[in-house]
């Protein structure tokens, strides 16, 4: 049994576009992505361009179907539960961003302030 790379998991998504023509989504979380970042990997921006390289846009306007709109989307959100990476993708890429957060009382500033950045 082999885990499939994300490369791959693209691949068969778009295997089975082109034999269905049915879309499927990509619903991707960074794990730890400033852990990474002190190792020396830019895990956001390797997932940008992995998409890239995958076929699907990251950039774009709503003319391009790639803008901040989860009702009007490429298939593709990336969610993290680390604030500064949603800040750092929303300058690299115009995809849908989910910010994932585990508190349970937020503020009217608190939340104004992810609205900036995140759905």
């Amino acid at each position: 049994l082999k885990i499939p790379t994300f490369t791959e998991v693209m691949q068969l998504i778009q295997d089975k576009y082109d034999e269905t023509n049915h879309t499927t989504g990509i619903y991707v979380e960074l794990k730890h992505p400033q852990y990474h970042e002190t190792l020396g990997y830019d895990v956001a921006a390797m997932l940008i361009q992995q998409l890239e390289d995958g076929g699907y846009p990251t950039q774009g306007s709503e003319e391009d179907g790639v803008f901040n709109d989860l009702n009007l989307v490429v298939p593709v959100v990336i969610q993290c539960f680390e604030f500064d990476t949603i800040k750092y993708l929303s300058t690299i890429t115009t995809l849908p961003l989910m910010f994932l957060d585990k508190a349970i009382l937020w503020d009217n500033e608190y939340l104004s302030n992810i609205r900036k950045y995140a759905q």
